[in-house]
């Protein structure tokens, strides 16, 4: 479970969802403030042990990344320059964000567009292969 915590939200947050989600199971719990001001670290997780929750040990990497590991994802939730990322250990590389996986699309579908154009040019149909 990852909830983004807000001025509205944190007291809920550290409270009541907490117990809710323990009560239901829910093997990890991680919170992230975007704009820092109410979270101290801004990104915080949690582990179910036994029915309560404990804190996840944050790792601090030697570029100053703050970040933690969920066993439930197989992912590290990391903060880099104050936001919010996934990052696979098993293929080094970060998730795309929204944003990012959005103008790989756009610049996918761009060059599948030139392609085709090419192909018409030398008379082979695109859509026929």
């Amino acid at each position: 479970m990852l909830e983004i915590t807000s001025k509205a939200t944190r007291s809920q947050d550290q409270g009541a969802n907490k117990g809710i989600y323990a009560f239901l199971g829910m093997r990890e719990y991680f919170q992230y403030d975007p704009t820092g001001d109410y979270l101290h670290p801004q990104l915080q997780g949690y582990s179910l042990v036994d029915g309560n929750y404990f804190p996840v040990s944050p790792n601090a990497l030697a570029d100053g990344t703050f970040s933690l590991h969920s066993e439930v994802l197989g992912l590290e939730l990391r903060l880099e320059a104050g936001k919010l990322r996934f990052y696979n250990p098993v293929t080094s590389q970060n998730l795309l964000s929204h944003e990012e996986e959005a103008a790989a699309r756009q610049a996918a579908e761009e060059r599948a567009h030139r392609l085709a154009a090419k192909l018409r040019k030398l008379n082979i149909n695109p859509d026929n292969l």
